[in-house]
This record gives C-alpha cells, structure tokens and sequence, in this order.
C-alpha cells in the first residue's frame, strides 16, 4: 500500500470510529456513519487494524466504567479488575484484559492516550502493572501468597485460562515491566505447567471434556517456548501435543498408526472426546461454541512461531477434516455460527471468530478467511453502533462485563495471528460459501442441516429441543442485511397442553384461592397447587399430625395403576400416602412413597377401581427450612392405568434425514409425544431452491380436550447497528417480510401478527377422541423472496388431498418448477 492509499485510508478509518465534539458533562461517544460493510474480502492489514480498534474502544469503556479496584490485600498499592461474569470467573477476567491492555500499548509505542474517553498511556501501563501482580500473588501457587477475598490455582479446572493472558501481557510489555513483576509471572508459569502433568479428561456424551483439553495446550506451548532451557521444558513440550491430539480425540484414534510429531497417534490417545463424525456435545446439546474450542489451538501455535519453532502437527490432528465435514456447514454469510438447537450464550457477538483466524492464518483456509472477514466487520459495526465500547451489555442478561472481556482477549489473539502468520492469497466470499453448500446429516447430535445460495435450512429432532431454522442467505444482503432470525428454542416448534375429557373434580384439604388444587389437571406446567393450612410460615407445612390432601373425585368408577407427580421444582411433596374410597368417606391405604423434590415422577400402586382416589401429603421439601417445611407445592398430578403414554412423553423418535434430488436437497421427519397422550408427527422438506415445506399433524391417543399454541413461531430481530423495521405484505394465505422472506400456507393466516413475527395457526383447542388426527397444517417458505412473487405463489401452493393416517398430497410452484408430492407421515422410511 502507498503511503498516500495508507494515509487516505488511516484518516478514513479513523473518522469511522470517533465522534465529533460532545456536550459539556455527556459522554463522548463511538459513531458508525462513515464505517460500512463490505463485500468483498478486507485486506491483511485492514484486519489487523481493526482487531486493534476493537480493543482499544474495548479498552477504553472498561477504565471509562471504572474496572479497575485498588486493593491491598496481596500487597500494599495494589489492584485488579473487577472482571467476573457469566462463564467467566476472576482470574480469567483479568488475564482476558490483561492480554488486551499489553497488546495496546505494544502496538503504540509513541500513543499518549487512548480510545474517546482519551486514557492517559501512563494509566494504562500502571493498571497492567497491579493487575499482573495482584493476580499472580492470589495464585496460591505464588511464594508471595497471602489468603485473602480472591484465590485460585491449579490443580484445578480453568487455571489455564487464567493463566494465558498473564504470561502473554508479561512477555510482550517484558522491556518495560519490572523484573520483580516478570518473575511472578514467571514462577507462576513453571508451576501451572507443571499442574497440567495430570489425567487427561475423556467423554463425548452429554458434556464433552474436548474443551478442557483445548484451553489447557496454550500455556504448556507458551512455557515450553518462552523457557527452552528450564529442564522441564521438554515435558512441557511433550504434554502440549497430547493435550492437544486428546482435544478431538475419536475412538477410532486409539487404533490408529499414522504418524503424529514422530509417535503413533495410538500412542497419544488417552480419551475419547469426539464423536466419529467430529461433532461434539456440550450441555446436553449441541452447542456450537463449543464445537470451535480448537480455536485455542491458534494461541498454542502463535507460541511456537513466536519463539522460532515448528508448529507441532498435534494442532493439526482432524482440523481440516472438521472443517470440511461439519464446522463450514455452521457458518453464514455474516461470519455467524448457526446454533442448531437454540442460543445458549449471547446473539450476534461472533465469538467464534478466534477459530475462523486459527483456521485461516495457521492452517491456510482461504474461505475460513472470508467469513472471518465478515464476522470481524459485523462485530466491530456493533460495537460502534453501542457507542461506547462495549458491545451492548444492555441487551443481554449473559452479556455482563466479566463475560464480554472474552472479547478482547479473542481479538488480542486475532491480531497476533495474523501478525506471525502469513494468511492465504484471498478468495471472493461466493467462492467461500459454494464449499459450504449441500446437505449434512449429524447423526449424534441429532441435527441436519442444508444449505444453498438462498438459505440454511436446520432441523434438531434432539429431546430436549427441536427448533426449525429457515435462514435467508444472499451475499448481497451483507451490506443492508433486512434482519436476522435469532437461534430461538422455540423456532419452528409447537407448544400444547392435553387435558383428559370428563377430568376428575378436584379439591384439597385446606383450598388456597390464588392456588388451587385444579391446578394439578389443568395440563399447565406453569401453575401449581400450594398446600395449607398456613401462610407460608416455617414448620406450617403439611405433617403426618397435619396432613394436608388432594382428592380426585369421578362421575364413574375408573381404573388405575400409577400416579403421576411433577412437582414444583425445590418445593414438593416428600412423603405421599395413596388411597382410594368408594363414597369419598371411608379410605383403603393402596401404597406410601418417598419423592424426590425435582423431577417428573411415576409411582406403581396396586391396580384398582373407584369412583375416589386421594393423595395424602405428610412431609414436604423446602431448601429453606428443610425440617420445617412451609408448604407442599405440585405443579401436576394425576391417576392413569397406563403409563406408557406418561413414560413417553416428551419423547422424540427420529424417522428420517435423507438427502433429496441428488443430494441438492433434503428431508427430515420424526415423531414427538407429548404429555397427555398427543403424538405430533412433522416433516421439514428443503428443496434445491428457495422453498422449504414445514408439514406436521397430532393424533390422539386419549380422549381429551388440547390446546396448541401459535404454530410455528418465528421471530425477526437485529442486534445493534442493525435495527430497521420489518415491513409486513400479506394475503389471506401468504406474508411477506421486507421482500426477504415469504410463507405462504395452505390454510388461511391468522389475521393478526405482528410485523416482526409469523406462525402458522392461532391458538386453537381441538376437542378429540383417542385415535383421531387433527391440526394438520403445512407452510411453504420461501426465502430471499418479493412480496410480488409471494403474492404469485399464492395461488401456485395447494393442497390436492388428504392422504391416510393424517398426510398430505401437495402442489407447489418454485423457481425450479412445479412439484407434486405426497408427505405420508407414518410411512416406515428409516
């Protein structure tokens, strides 16, 4: 670059970031008007500079908030930040700012003062300074330790995380701290390293233990680099490569004999992480995030490029494959990652961007460089559209301060990433996004997922969620984005209570009126039945001297071998006595049980038939006062002679994820039982094109009265920097939003939604008798569509007849032409 092309670009990028002069008294603020996306792929240096203008808002709105706590308590003119949060604990906290703080000042070695709020360098060098020793010397690994408010260290869980950002700020401001401040640091870095001389983690089921083997591989890279000659260093070395090849460890790795670093992989393989297909699971789902915590990998290699050694293959052990198979599919055209079974940390902040450089700066990934280049101009537009430097924790109950300094740290990572390494020549980003296009099937996470130029289509049969994501995707729309779908749980999904018809009446002993005991048959699990006889006062709850009760009375004799309780969470029944009478006067003892005070429970009695059946409670649970319980609360309960439909619910069976039409399409169905005898069946058909059909249909399988809530919800929002108001178009039986999304249904709308929303139904109650089948409906959605086109479709999608056992023949016009066929929800097709 020229330096008149370096000096035009400087002054235009600054003028993106500053504001002009405020008002006396107000705070000065970040502007975006100049700042604006861009499609094509930013320039090496361009990243870099921005990576750093992240950090330095970042940076400056943490002394603006006035983080930073002078303290004693390890030593006499101390400090630290006050930098805990959501996931994010004290000393990580710290280490994250730390980090951020030390990249600043190196990259701007002749800079007085900082960021809009104009920090004095001095101040910055001087809180870095008392953070790094106040930190070390809380470690209780620290000769200088002292007990006090804060204290960690390993052994133990995250210590490494805590550590990283230390020992990194300490060696890149090395010229300039104090060789007291140096040494702290470095002692502590010996014997963290040391710590990590410990059992590998192993598990892929439910929570994976791949994330504890990625975070822990940045400081044994860092210790056995930065200190070549310590006599450890060689261990140090050694355990870094086989943290990092247990990281994505599969079970077939522990029979392999390629050769990793100069060993059999076999012979580094102590776990199994993984799952065969690369996916991973964590908090019982499949959250992403966690998927991309190789990117830690990046801060591993950045130690040895730094210190002038090789990059160990370890880093290397199924990155590309990972890719290739499962990460490139997550990926959208603003450099997001989708979450197929619901946000489970903050929207649209683009966290995973440290694994997107990793890839492509250590592994060469050209189009790993593409979305990166997205993600990064989304993130900082953000950031300036808050205005103050932070990334709107207003917006977010996850987004608190200990958790966004994560942010920083990430960015810190980024730039020195792509100041060691040499990125691939560019790609154009339609070239990036055409390898992420087709259909992928993850069985053990249990999500598919397609993806053409038009959209990303997601479907999650897992048992706790099912969210149904079809997402509008077009390079042209990166520039002017018209909204965005959030990773809502609820997406696409339904929601219904069953009642049985000709229900039990119900009362208890001692009737509270704000909750009743209908409460435990009213299919509502928000509600729930609060025992008496007292107001909520220790040791008033129900007693075998003072029991309270809950009786079921029914118009005609019925049978019955189970009783089943939800209990309100904490707050339940500990001891039950079942009985049952002929005339509600005079009772026979059936059984006695012990419950537990949280889960869904269902208990066997003796199979009997009466007109009366009667719940005695004679202890209760109370977290408070345990041994003298207030109350007994019970969310549902009810008598079923069988429990098969109640053992069921809430079940998912997966029938089918099939690729379609060659494989430029795909299918998914499956079946979900909810409580009270429903069974939903759905089908999710993507086409090559635009379209997408959602079908579904529930079937009785008792008699009952069912509520189904608004079907098929759909949310639009936009994070900051990115908010305009969704346009709503529609007909009887179409929508359109914005002319960027349009559905069109075979049955008429709801007359009322609200613009930035769509479902398919209203909330309807559907009075049916075991066997039947009712709800059908179906909905076309089109993506990246005008409300012309829309309008046109209309008339284009029909429903030609219904088929047997609650199916469906249909009719639809796309760009590819028009297409019958027939959705035959119980059809074995597995």
């Amino acid at each position: 670059m020229s330096p008149i092309r370096l000096a035009i670009f400087a002054l235009l990028f600054l003028s993106a970031s500053f504001s002009p002069p405020v008002a006396k008294g107000q705070p000065p603020r970040l502007r975006d008007g100049a700042f604006s996306l861009q499609a094509e792929m930013l320039r090496p240096e361009r990243m870099r500079e921005v990576y750093l203008r992240l950090i330095e808002n970042f940076v400056g709105w943490s002394e603006h908030l006035g983080k930073f706590v002078e303290s004693d308590e390890q030593e006499p003119d101390g400090g630290y930040f006050e930098a805990a949060g959501r996931g994010v604990d004290w000393p990580r906290g710290n280490s994250n700012l730390c980090l951020a703080y030390a990249v600043l000042l190196e990259e701007f070695p002749d800079r007085r003062s900082f960021s809009i709020y104009d920090i004095p360098r001095e101040r910055l060098e001087d809180h870095l300074r008392r953070a790094l020793r106040t930190v070390c010397m809380a470690n209780k690994n620290s000769s200088r330790h002292k007990a006090a408010k804060h204290v960690w260290g390993g052994p133990s869980w995250q210590s490494s995380l805590g550590m990283i950002g230390l020992v990194w700020a300490a060696h890149l401001r090395e010229k300039h701290l104090d060789e007291d401040t140096l040494a702290l640091v470095r002692e502590l870095t010996w014997k963290e390293a040391d710590h990590l001389e410990k059992k590998i983690p192993s598990g892929n089921q439910g929570n994976t233990q791949s994330e504890d083997c990625t975070w822990n591989t940045p400081l044994l890279a860092f210790a056995a680099n930065k200190y070549a000659d310590h006599p450890r260093a060689a261990r140090w070395d050694e355990l870094c490569k086989k943290w990092a090849v247990n990281a994505l460890s599969t079970k077939d790795d522990a029979r392999a004999t390629e050769l990793v670093d100069g060993r059999p992989l076999a012979d580094w393989i102590v776990s199994e992480n993984v799952y065969p297909d690369l996916t991973i699971e964590n908090h019982h789902m499949w959250s992403v995030g966690y998927q991309c915590s190789t990117q830690q990998f990046g801060e591993g290699a950045l130690a040895y490029r730094v210190f002038g050694r090789p990059v160990p293959e370890a880093y290397a052990h199924h990155a590309d494959r990972m890719w290739r198979d499962v990460t490139r599919s997550l990926f959208l055209w603003d450099g997001d990652i989708l979450y197929p079974t619901g946000q489970d940390w903050s929207w649209k902040v683009y966290s995973s961007m440290e694994y997107l450089c990793w890839l492509h700066c250590c592994r060469q990934n050209a189009a790993a460089g593409a979305f990166e280049s997205r993600a990064l101009q989304m993130i900082y537009r953000r950031q300036l559209a808050v205005g103050s430097g932070d990334l709107g924790e207003s917006s977010s109950t996850s987004l608190d301060f200990g958790n966004q300094t994560v942010k920083p740290k990430r960015w810190a990572f980024c730039y020195l990433m792509h100041k060691h390494f040499t990125p691939p020549p560019a790609i154009d980003f339609d070239e990036a996004e055409r390898g992420s296009h087709g259909a992928y099937v993850y069985p053990f996470v249990r999500v598919a997922i397609h993806r053409n130029a038009k959209k990303c289509v997601s479907v999650s049969w897992h048992p706790r969620f099912q969210p149904i994501y079809v997402l509008p995707e077009e390079n042209t729309t990166f520039t002017d984005p018209p909204f965005f779908f959030p990773y809502d749980r609820n997406s696409g999904c339904a929601a219904l209570t069953s009642v049985p018809l000709n229900p039990p009446s119900v009362r208890s002993r001692y009737e509270n009126p704000s909750h009743p005991a209908i409460n435990v048959v009213d299919g509502d699990p928000e509600t729930f039945w609060v025992s008496g006889p007292g107001g909520g006062t220790p040791g008033e709850g129900p007693s075998a001297e003072r029991p309270d009760w809950v009786q079921f009375t029914h118009e005609k004799p019925v049978t019955a071998s189970r009783l089943v309780l939800q209990p309100r969470e904490r707050y339940g029944p500990r001891k039950l006595v079942v009985q049952s009478s002929e005339d509600g006067k005079r009772f026979t003892t059936l059984d006695e049980f012990e419950a537990t005070h949280n889960s869904r429970q269902v208990f066997a009695i003796p199979e009997t038939t009466s007109r009366v059946f009667r719940v005695l409670i004679t202890a209760a649970h109370d977290p408070q006062y345990p041994d003298r319980p207030r109350n007994a609360q019970i969310r549902e309960m009810r008598f079923v002679r069988d429990d098969r439909l109640e053992n069921q619910a809430g079940a998912v069976t997966f029938r089918e994820a099939v690729k379609t039409h060659n494989g430029e399409g795909m299918r998914v169905s499956y079946r979900k039982e909810w409580p009270g005898g429903v069974t939903q069946y759905v089908t999710v058909w993507s086409l090559p094109d635009e379209a997408t059909v959602y079908a579904t249909v529930f079937r009785a399988d008792q008699d009952a009265s069912v509520t189904i809530e608004p079907l098929f919800p759909l949310r639009a929002a936009a994070p900051p920097g990115f908010e305009k108001p969704v346009r709503q178009y529609r007909g009887e039986r179409w929508l359109n939003m914005s002319d960027h999304v349009g559905f069109v249904s075979i049955d008429p709308l709801p007359r009322e939604i609200a613009a930035e929303r769509f479902f398919l139904t209203e909330r309807r109650t559907h009075e049916v008798k075991r066997g039947e089948w009712f709800g059908r409906s179906a909905v076309v959605v089109f993506a990246r569509q005008p409300r012309a086109e829309t309008a046109r479709l209309a008339n284009k999608v029909r429903l030609l007849r219904d088929l047997p056992s609650g199916g469906m023949e249909l009719s639809l016009e796309t760009s590819s032409g028009t297409s019958t066929f027939d959705i035959d929800f119980t059809a074995d097709k597995r």
